[in-house]
């Protein structure tokens, strides 16, 4: 986060954290909200936190526990996540 955009060292931590909670779309969306409502349009830097962010949360529910880019594609290894399942009685 631009120290131009929030000059408090305080508030960049606590948006910071927001940004880290971000576990939805709706998430994503609110933590945007307060940053404009706060302290007015982000710059794409931090539009680009908030994406990454919900990128990471998004993947995780889905098994992928990491995402690189290698020149000009992407690769996400994954975990296939099994789920119990109780037998028919």
């Amino acid at each position: 986060i631009p120290e131009d955009y929030i000059d408090s060292v305080k508030n960049r931590i606590f948006m910071y954290k927001r940004i880290a909670s971000i576990e939805t779309g709706e998430d994503a969306m609110d933590v945007m909200d307060e940053f404009i409502d706060r302290f007015g349009d982000p710059p794409a830097s931090v539009k680009g936190l908030v994406d990454v962010a919900l990128l990471r949360a998004c993947a995780a529910n889905l098994g992928i526990y990491e995402i690189k880019q290698e020149k000009d594609s992407i690769r996400s290894p994954f975990e296939h996540k099994a789920q119990e399942v109780s037998p028919a009685l």
